[in-house]
């Protein structure tokens, strides 16, 4: 009977738990990628400028994918995707996807691509702010 009763209450206990665990590896991810964001902003900002010839305002922010450029270096090809806008968050918004590597002799991050599309006006996408 004793067994049964904490074999019960084990399981209760993982059920629990569970939940706990996978919000806070949520929150990890979403902490490392509002890290990444901040630390490309700058480029980000200007490759912005010199593709729009004039500043954007952007907004909608999200690392997309990242990915080693080879095993046992620190080398990195990431993705990013946002969103800009014209004043108060008015039209015409483009959705901007960039990609980014310091696979460069000295280390530095570049812009490896960029592209971008007007968004029609029932198109919205998921916005997440920073946490």
């Amino acid at each position: 009977m004793i067994k049964i009763r904490l074999s019960i209450l084990f399981m209760l206990l993982l059920l629990l738990i569970n939940p706990i665990v996978a919000e806070a590896n949520t929150k990890e991810i979403y902490l490392r990628d509002d890290l990444i964001l901040e630390l490309l902003y700058p480029l980000i900002s200007k490759e912005i400028h010199k593709e729009f010839h004039e500043r954007k305002q952007f907004d909608c922010q999200q690392v997309i994918s990242i990915k080693k450029s080879s095993e046992g270096s620190y080398y990195f090809n990431v993705d990013i995707q946002l969103v800009t806008f014209e004043g108060p968050h008015n039209p015409p918004n483009y959705l901007v996807n960039m990609s980014f590597s310091n696979s460069t002799s000295n280390g530095k991050w570049t812009v490896t691509s960029f592209k971008k599309r007007l968004l029609h006006d029932d198109e919205k996408l998921p916005c997440r702010h920073p946490v």
